[in-house]
């Protein structure tokens, strides 16, 4: 069988192009993806079948019905191929049969997911749809296995049991070469129209796809999608894989980059099986990236009486990091994995032990690792516009950095902006490269893209959201610019030195609230943003299409994280005076901690996997009110439900992450669903009569792209430089 030249398959990757262009015009481009991807077989089939008849004699294929050693193994196929599948087993499957399937499914995830999306050649797991040795979706079946064939079932059988061996299977070249093409015409369908082009794991995606409504369409639409590895911030190896981590000679200066690779299990632990204590002690070894690892709090707890336990331990883990010795180019090195993020969930003033942090990242690691680029930076008058920049690794999407879009967007002729996206992943076109006068894609060493930030000569940098990873850390330790902030993204202070400013809001923030942060504090008007109105559709699906009785629902669309023990028995006062149960929507990869807790606690909930965007705002539009929980507040969640007309009750908070959706009601005209106390909070979400009358005069507009803000903070900014 001759090797087809790349002409011959022009007219397929032409036919993936218009079909993919058709599919963006619909309304729905769920089926339009699957009918792209039932063209792409059809046509590949055929190619395939021509392909046979004219192999050599003495080259047959010996693949059959049954035979199926080469379904064993983790297979890799693009998001059209996924909504394909999708599509073929809602119209073909039975209750039974989807139910039978989705079992295989989480079989199949527990056995793949703690790999982190690494080796995965060398798994050979059964695919979850296998039924009775034959493939149950033969017809829509990826186009990795249409394009897979053998010329030796005794190979293959060796290929199976022995993986070890790495037993290449003898097989017909030209039809994996076919294969290959119709992959490239898909992926330059998707290109064509700039949408984004995913290798996944198809089995693992499948089964997101089948449980949560909305999350296909969002994926078809967006950069979002569910990868073969659940680690979306470090990419790594299976743990019997050892690291390679940088020793630097004298003079040398630190990389700021590397990958823990034998810290998967460790994460792995953590990020699915919610095991704090096994995550830490599972992290061994003499680098300090082990030491760092181990000051850490668990996100979810079993009860009240687990959070200053744990506290108590973040403290003597600090310590005992504080008072051991180490390389700071290494220890640099490790601040990729440190994070203090899950330590504000416990609602208390962290400015104590974030200062702490601060001065040993900054003074005894940072200013250690790269010198050159701790030194302070002279504040010149300004020549010209302000150069202000927005940086972190979040750049492509996420509440974290969105929120200070609309400061781009409204910014004055006085200012010049710039975006630097950290992220070490190959991340799609997101809104601040459209909104940037100049953005930047980061993802190298430290050493290297800060040297590159710090010649640009700006004069603000904006680190939106510090607290979130550790490469957002690691940046925010080094001076790059003479003026440096942070601002809603980060849940409260940075502790770091380095960063002189934290821009917050008049209405969040309490009187005392110089005294939570070692950055000077400046109130901004009003909510102290600018947030852009959302653009996704809002699905007009009814109650009933998500499952759930037609009767007021009450909402609780916060992570699981800011539900802490002491909110349980809030949640059960709710139950009975509504005499209704409570909606939580959650992450799919966390819950199942919180969910036995507030259960044993006597709490009536349902619990829904995150939806997508489209069908998440059509969930929230029909909800007679969002529960806001105290101490740690919605931020986007709240600004969406109210731009949809959903009210929102609050208790403010002690600090300023408590109290911002007293901020944004305030905002929008709706002051009465500000709650006094516990008993005022149950009161008003179970009284249909006064929310109406909180919202009589509400105005959603006023938490949307309120552009005093943009005008305050650049008024500020240019104070700083006159």
């Amino acid at each position: 069988m001759e090797t087809p030249q790349p002409t011959e398959f022009e007219a397929l990757k032409e036919a993936c192009r218009s079909a993919a262009t058709i599919a963006f015009k619909e309304k729905d481009a769920l089926p339009a993806f699957s009918q792209l991807i039932r063209r792409v077989d059809l046509a590949l089939d055929r190619e395939i079948q021509d392909a046979q008849r004219t192999s050599p004699s003495g080259a047959q294929i010996q693949c059959k019905p049954g035979c199926n050693h080469c379904c064993h193994r983790v297979v890799l196929a693009s998001t059209p191929e996924v909504a394909h599948a999708v599509e073929f087993i809602r119209a073909r499957f039975s209750d039974l049969e989807r139910a039978g399937l989705m079992a295989r499914l989480d079989a199949y995830h527990e056995e793949v997911a703690p790999h982190f999306g690494q080796g995965l050649s060398a798994l050979r797991p059964a695919c979850p749809l296998l039924v009775d040795g034959q493939c149950s979706i033969y017809e829509a079946r990826p186009i990795l296995c249409r394009a897979m064939n053998s010329l030796d079932v005794g190979v293959c059988e060796r290929w199976k049991d022995h993986p070890e061996e790495n037993v290449g299977v003898p097989s017909l070249a030209g039809q994996r070469k076919l294969g290959h093409y119709a992959m490239e015409g898909v992926k330059e369908a998707l290109g064509q129209i700039k949408r984004p082009y995913h290798q996944v794991d198809f089995a693992r995606a499948l089964g997101t796809a089948l449980r949560e409504q909305g999350f296909l369409e969002e994926a078809l639409q967006k950069n979002l999608f569910y990868f073969a590895s659940p680690a979306a911030a470090i990419r790594q190896a299976p743990p019997n894989r050892q690291p390679d981590y940088p020793k630097y000679g004298p003079g040398e200066e630190a990389l700021g980059l590397l990958h823990p690779i034998d810290l998967v299990y460790a994460q792995y632990l953590e990020e699915i099986m919610e095991d704090t204590q096994g995550a830490i002690d599972a992290a061994q070894g003499e680098h300090p990236i082990y030491r760092l690892w181990k000051i850490r709090v668990p996100g979810v707890y079993q009860n009240a009486g687990e959070m200053p336990v744990w506290r108590d331990y973040f403290v003597k883990a600090l310590a005992d990091f504080e008072n051991s010795s180490f390389d700071p180019r290494e220890a640099y090195d490790a601040l990729v994995i440190f994070q203090t993020l899950h330590l504000t969930y416990q609602n208390q003033n962290d400015r104590e032990i974030m200062a702490r942090i601060g001065r040993l990242v900054c003074d005894r690691i940072a200013s250690q690792a790269l010198p050159d680029l701790c030194r302070p930076i002279e504040r010149r008058p300004r020549q010209g516009k302000l150069k202000v920049g927005y940086i972190s690794e979040n750049l492509s999407g996420g509440s974290g950095s969105e929120w200070a879009l609309g400061w781009l967007k409204h910014r004055s002729e006085d200012v010049e902006t710039y975006a630097f996206n950290l992220s070490l992943f190959n991340e799609q076109p997101g809104p601040y490269e459209k909104l940037a006068d100049h953005y930047y894609r980061m993802p190298g060493p430290v050493r290297d893209e800060a040297k590159l930030i710090k010649s640009l000569g700006l004069d603000v940098l904006i680190h939106t959201d510090v607290g979130m990873t550790g490469r957002n850390l690691q940046f925010a330790s080094l001076r790059l610019a003479p003026v440096q902030c942070t601002g809603w993204g980060s849940p409260g202070t940075t502790g770091l030195p380095t960063i002189d400013y934290f821009l917050s809001s008049e209405l969040m923030e309490p009187e005392n609230g110089d005294s939570h942060y070692t950055e000077k504090l400046v109130r901004l008007p009003g909510s102290g943003i600018c947030y852009l109105p959302e653009t996704t559709a809002v699905a007009p699906w009814r109650l009933y299409e998500y499952g759930l009785r037609d009767e007021p629902l009450y909402l609780c669309c916060q992570t699981s994280f800011k539900l802490i023990p002491q909110w349980d028995s809030l949640y059960v006062r709710i139950n009975d005076a509504t005499r209704s149960p409570i909606v939580f929507v959650d992450s799919p990869t966390r819950g199942d901690r919180f969910r036995k807790r507030i259960t044993a606690a006597g709490v009536k909930g349902i619990f829904m996997p995150k939806q997508g965007y489209s069908y998440y705002f059509g969930l929230l539009k029909q909800a007679a009110v969002s529960l806001d929980p105290p101490g740690w507040n919605g931020g986007v969640t709240t600004i969406q439900a109210l731009a949809l007309g959903t009210p929102v009750v609050t208790l403010p908070g002690e600090f300023r992450r408590g109290r911002q959706t007293q901020a944004f009601l305030r905002a929008a005209n709706a002051p009465g669903l500000i709650a006094k106390d516990l008993d005022d909070y149950v009161d008003l979400v179970s009284n249909e009569e006064r929310k109406r009358e909180a919202m009589k005069d509400f105005n959603p507009q006023g938490v949307i792209e309120d552009v005093r803000t943009v005008r305050a903070l650049e008024d500020f900014l240019l104070s700083l430089f006159d």
